[in-house]
């Protein structure tokens, strides 16, 4: 591959390697709007390891796959909020940790770009979450607060639905049975409660 200095009419310029009229070796090609990406290329694709500087503040810095964030990387994104982990296809999945711009901190599993399998979060706050979590959400584990301990299930946003425990910070169990929505409930309320309100698959 050669060295060139290309600019196009739309404002973009490209500085590096190229071969059979594409982007080839290492360069940077910068976008009209500011945004560049600066590292390895394979006949015109992001392919190798890369940084990409977007103008809204974003920055990844890793590896691509034909054109897709792909393999091990860390984001920065424009709140402060950051990444380091995994990527495939573009998005966060597998392992990894993320340090959100408001003090919380998640270690673990991801899937399409959200918290999904094993993990541990960590609010600002303290509370800690541990356990199974799907699609951004806490399903099944334990909940540590400054009060009392939950070990048990979970609804959408981490309340506490479905069978669990309520223990003191000292180990003793408290309340074992039911829980709605985040309240206390008999088996047969919660039984009912989930033939009312099926879950959309």
């Amino acid at each position: 591959a050669r060295e060139v200095h290309r600019e196009g009419n739309d404002g973009s310029e490209y500085t590096g390697g190229w071969l059979n009229g594409k982007a080839h070796g290492k360069g940077k090609y910068k976008w009209a709007d500011g945004t560049y990406y600066d590292g390895e290329w394979d006949q015109g694709l992001s392919h190798g390891w890369g940084e990409l500087h977007e103008s809204s503040g974003r920055v990844y810095k890793g590896h691509w796959y034909r054109d897709k964030q792909d393999g091990d990387g860390e984001i920065t994104y424009s709140d402060g909020t950051t990444f380091k982990g995994t990527f495939k296809n573009g998005m966060k999945h597998g392992s990894g940790k993320m340090k959100i711009s408001n003090g919380d901190i998640y270690v673990g599993d991801f899937a399409n770009d959200k918290m999904h399998g094993c993990g541990t979060m960590v609010r600002s706050s303290g509370v800690k979450f541990e356990g199974t979590f799907e699609e951004g959400y806490i399903k099944e584990g334990k909940v540590t607060s400054f009060k009392c301990i939950y070990e048990g299930q979970f609804l959408r946003k981490g309340q506490q639905h479905g069978k669990g425990k309520l223990i003191t910070l000292e180990g003793v169990t408290e309340y074992d049975g039911y829980f709605l929505m985040g309240k206390t409930c008999t088996k047969e309320e919660f039984d009912r409660y989930e033939i009312e309100h099926p879950l959309k698959i």
